[in-house]
C-alpha cells in the first residue's frame, strides 16, 4: 500500500473519531490530518527498518510538534488535536495479540508482545511530555525577552 493511501485512510479514521468525540467544526480537518500524519510517519519509519517502539516515539514527537503549532494557530488547546492524532499509534492490536498468545499457552510470545505494547505506550507518553516541555520552555524564553 502506498503512503498516500495510508494517509487518506488514516485521516478518514481520524475524521470518524472527530465525530465520536464531538470536536469543534473548525478543528475537524486538522485533527483528521494529524491522525493521518501520525500513522503515515509510523508506517514509513517501520518500512525503512526502524523498530516499532522508536518509530512510535518519533511519530508521536512529530505529532506533538504539529499539534502545538495547530493549537497556537487555531487558538485551541493542543490536547484537542493530540487525542485524535495519537489514536492510530495506540498499541491495541499488540495487546490483543499478546493476550491471545497467553490464552493459547504461548507465554514467551505473549509476554514479548505485551511488553512491546507497554514500551510503545511509554514511548508515546514520553514524546508528548517532551514536546509539551519544549514548547513550555520556548514560551518562557519568549516571555522573558519581552
Amino acid at each position: 500500500m502506498n503512503y498516500l493511501t495510508i494517509f487518506i485512510l488514516s485521516s478518514l479514521a481520524g475524521l470518524g473519531f472527530c465525530f465520536i468525540f464531538t470536536v469543534k467544526k473548525r478543528n475537524i480537518l486538522i485533527c483528521a490530518l494529524c491522525s493521518g500524519l501520525a500513522w503515515t510517519s509510523l508506517k514509513y519509519l517501520e518500512s525503512i527498518g526502524v523498530s516499532t517502539v522508536f518509530a512510535s516515539l518519533v511519530s508521536a514527537f512529530i505529532l506533538g510538534i504539529i499539534t502545538e503549532i495547530a493549537a497556537v494557530k487555531l487558538k485551541s488547546p493542543a490536547i484537542n488535536f493530540m487525542i485524535i492524532g495519537f489514536i492510530p499509534l495506540v498499541p491495541g492490536l499488540k495487546c490483543y495479540q499478546g493476550i491471545l498468545r497467553l490464552i493459547e499457552g504461548n507465554q514467551a510470545e505473549g509476554t514479548a508482545l505485551l511488553f512491546e505494547a507497554i514500551f510503545i505506550a511509554i514511548a508515546i507518553s514520553i514524546s508528548f511530555l517532551l514536546t509539551s516541555s519544549i514548547v513550555k520552555m520556548i514560551r518562557q524564553i519568549k516571555a522573558k525577552k519581552k
